[in-house]
């Protein structure tokens, strides 16, 4: 699995453009991603869908005590058929 460091250095070289140039607008798109999702999810065609969800609060046990969860809001990830055709070559 690669991290932000690694995306950021694959952008810089797709784009020939330095490091610091690829960190910046790198992180502003995740930055505009990250409120779309906040807002209510953000969809790239054929590539995947990301929703915010609730997530129901629970009640169980656990040795011997009772416990409560709290409802939460959460995100669904969603592969498009783009990407599907990709990840199953």
């Amino acid at each position: 699995m690669k991290g932000i460091t690694d995306c950021i250095e694959r952008y810089a070289q797709k784009r020939a453009i330095s490091k610091a140039q690829a960190e910046t607008e790198f992180k502003t798109a995740l930055d505009v991603i990250a409120d779309a999702c906040v807002d209510g999810g953000v969809s790239f065609k054929g590539i995947f869908t990301i929703k915010k969800k609730v997530q129901k609060g629970r009640k169980g046990m656990c040795n011997g005590h009772e416990y409560e969860t709290q409802d939460k809001n959460t995100l669904s990830i969603k592969v498009g058929t783009d990407l599907d055709k990709e990840l199953n070559k």
